[in-house]
């Protein structure tokens, strides 16, 4: 049955879900603050009472949960042995209250929004999740599928909870058939598009972090010196950026200019058609990186200089200067790929390369089939008419862990960021009382589908 949510708001009910969230908001769940994260789980099983009382319950170190909602697939053999993952993190990162209109762990409501750490990163989902579910557990709804929603507590540090979730799903055999974690959201982009757009990922670009590090012997400033580590890791910083790697067209940006082609103004239909050609995304690259924003990171890997060290004192050369260096691989590359193309960048140079942290990209999730469906019908029926988009994650999610167990992983979070985007880790982190009702219900309608 379709259920349209496109317009229409229970006023009640949207105070409720944001009084619930805002709630969670006062839980300081930073790093640290231990109490904070017992109360937080406390709550959950408090206030989430059909939950508690028909789904089976996990708590795994590093503060993941894992609630088991167990489907009906007995009896229709389709079904048999599908599961779904629901999933969300509750830790946050730290907030100074200068700058914030309200203080930002006050869950205040006020002028249409509740504000806050972790109204959109991820708090918001997982009170959504949490309120979807319990709400239909407590009208005797059962899914089809089995439903494991999976929160972890340490997403934004080390992120050891969705490895030990992956685990406890590889030692039941289960392979979900849809992982929806945080990622892209519903945006409205108008004038350049002529419907309202859901982005969803369907892969996140890989990591690899590296030190760049240059010895000398050192010395007295006040000496004129045959070397200086300092100058070597000024050359590594001038030859690595992000105009070290092209510009090139994946399966992924193919597939996301193919759904927004339909909806461009005509120039711009003509000038996405036209970029999927090499010489002309050559001609476009300088352009491109120019303006930058979220197009040219999706064409191409990004590497940058994040880190510098050397002397303690201004009047010592050092002995050893060090650069430390982030990178976002593209899909289709590699970090290996990525090493050579740098060590070839850096040659002649006196300089050692660490490697720190190397995380391919995720496999690339199909735009299209069971999962994917259903949540884009689920999103035309809490937004309206809006397009589907698959995209390009340049950010790093839990959900990568899960591709050990799973093929069909999307990164989606239901909630409207448009105009508020940007407050994400920064001041006056906020979501709209009316846009967290659709939250809630876009969980509804894409539980009642799996």
């Amino acid at each position: 049955m379709f259920m349209d949510y496109t317009n229409y708001i229970n006023a009640a009910q949207a105070e409720k879900f944001a009084k619930r969230l805002s709630s969670m908001i006062k839980f300081k769940t930073v790093e640290g603050h231990h109490t904070e994260f017992l109360k937080f789980e406390m709550f959950l099983h408090s206030t989430y009472k059909n939950i508690a009382k028909n789904c089976s319950f996990e708590k795994l170190e590093s503060r993941a949960f894992v609630w088991h909602w167990k489907g009906g697939s007995e009896s229709d053999s389709r079904d048999e042995n599908r599961a779904v993952v629901l999933m969300s993190h509750y830790d946050v990162v730290p907030a100074d209250e200068e700058g914030w209109e309200y203080p930002p762990f006050s869950g205040e409501i006020a002028s249409g929004y509740v504000w806050g750490r972790g109204t959109l990163d991820t708090k918001g989902t997982l009170c959504g999740i949490m309120e979807a579910a319990d709400s239909l557990i407590g009208t005797g709804f059962t899914p089809r599928s089995d439903i494991y929603l999976c929160f972890a507590g340490d997403e934004e540090t080390a992120s050891k909870g969705a490895h030990l979730v992956v685990e406890w799903l590889k030692q039941r055999g289960i392979r979900p058939l849809l992982v929806l974690d945080e990622g892209g959201a519903y945006m409205k982009i108008a004038p350049t598009l002529k419907t309202d757009v859901c982005m969803v990922g369907v892969t996140e670009k890989g990591i690899m972090n590296l030190d760049f590090i240059s010895r000398g012997p050192g010395g007295h400033s006040s000496m004129i010196a045959k070397t200086n580590p300092a100058l070597v890791i000024s050359e590594v910083v001038r030859r690595i950026d992000s105009r070290t790697f092209k510009m090139k067209i994946t399966e992924p940006v193919r597939q996301m200019f193919s759904a927004v082609k339909p909806i461009m103004k005509p120039f711009h239909k003509i000038a996405a058609t036209a970029a999927t050609f090499k010489p002309v995304l050559r001609l476009l690259t300088p352009l491109l990186r120019r303006y930058g924003g979220m197009l040219a990171s999706v064409l191409q890997t990004v590497g940058h200089i994040t880190m510098l060290s050397a002397s303690e004192a201004h009047n010592v050369i050092p002995e050893k200067a060090v650069a430390t260096g982030n990178f976002r691989i593209l899909p289709e590359s590699t970090c290996e790929e990525t090493l050579a193309l740098i060590r070839k960048k850096l040659r002649g140079l006196p300089v050692e390369i660490a490697v720190k942290t190397m995380e391919d990209p995720s496999p690339i999730s199909p735009a299209c089939g069971f999962g994917y469906e259903a949540l884009a019908e689920a999103a035309r029926e809490t937004f309206g008419n809006v397009t589907v988009v698959p995209f390009i994650m340049t950010g790093a999610t839990d959900s990568r862990s899960y591709a050990a167990v799973s093929d069909y992983i999307y990164r989606f979070s239901p909630v409207n960021m448009t105009g508020v985007l940007k407050t994400i880790h920064g001041n006056n982190e906020r979501v709209g009382v009316d846009d967290f009702y659709k939250t809630v219900m876009f969980y509804i309608s894409l539980i009642k589908k799996l």
